[in-house]
């Protein structure tokens, strides 16, 4: 289970990270200009919380939420019950990513639209698992 493990700690670190951003640390810790970049010797010397694995999951399972689909219900039929239902059962990343990917899918079908291009429509891009790690 050292794949689980590796994502509950990045997802807990990437929090963390976040949290030290909307904090205005970063601004504080930062070199040169337009923003800026951290040192690694200055994000090495940050302190990461060491919370107790549970508190670490309990963290993590707003954020990522292993989630089982009918992919044979991703179709202009049934796209929008089975969207429904991943976006309740989903965490906030993957709600974020399917976001994404649906904006580039629509932006990719309303360029061969504009370019009088014929126009597929599919769900493979919600099909691939393996890009959620």
């Amino acid at each position: 289970m050292k794949g689980a493990l590796d994502l509950i700690e990045n997802i807990f670190i990437g929090c963390f990270l976040s949290f030290l951003k909307e904090k205005g640390i970063f601004n504080k810790i930062s070199v040169g200009g337009q923003g800026g970049s951290v040192g690694k010797e200055k994000l090495l010397a940050l302190k990461i919380p060491n919370f107790p694995r549970a508190k670490k999951e309990e963290i993590s399972k707003y954020y990522y939420k292993p989630i089982v689909y009918d992919e044979g219900k991703l179709n202009l039929q049934d796209f929008e019950n089975e969207d429904i239902k991943i976006t309740a059962e989903a965490g906030i990343w993957q709600i974020d990513k399917q976001i994404k990917q649906i904006k580039q899918k629509l932006d990719a079908i309303l360029h061969k639209i504009v370019m009088d291009e014929e126009v597929h429509i599919s769900f493979d891009f919600l099909n691939d698992k393996e890009k959620e790690s």
